[in-house]
């Protein structure tokens, strides 16, 4: 009797744990919020739609310089397929994209393309985030 009591009790913890994972929030979170390179005027922020990736690798800087864990593979409107690549790099490391990892996001920000040693880098530079699943 007490063995089926703990059964139940285990499977019930069980899913109170799974239920109570940490969701992304609705509401848009702002993103490097001590950072000078993230003040953007208005007109050059930009919205960008899409799954957060978080991609494991070396944190150290590479062959070119250049290293983001965050990915955002972006859904794209019909009309706008060819104007933006389908899977963007994420610049920084806040902590606050954590929760987002695996999720749909909309993340407003400012598209910035730049050389470094001979690579062209297509990144979006986040000011906020926000959960749309």
């Amino acid at each position: 009797m007490h063995i089926k009591r703990i059964s139940y009790a285990l499977i019930l913890l069980f899913f109170v744990a799974w239920s109570a994972q940490a969701k992304p929030a609705a509401r848009w979170v702002e993103l490097h919020k001590d950072a000078d390179w993230n003040k953007f005027p208005d007109s050059e922020i930009q919205r960008f739609v899409g799954r957060l990736q978080y991609l494991e690798g070396s944190a150290d800087v590479g062959f070119v310089q250049r290293y983001n864990p965050y990915k955002l593979k972006l859904k794209v409107p019909g009309e706008a397929k060819g104007a933006l690549p389908q899977v963007m790099d994420v610049y920084g490391r806040s902590p606050e994209l954590k929760s987002f990892r695996g999720h749909n996001v909309e993340i407003r920000g400012k598209r910035v393309q730049m050389e470094v040693e001979g690579q062209w880098f297509d990144e979006i530079w986040p000011v906020e985030i926000r959960a749309l699943d």
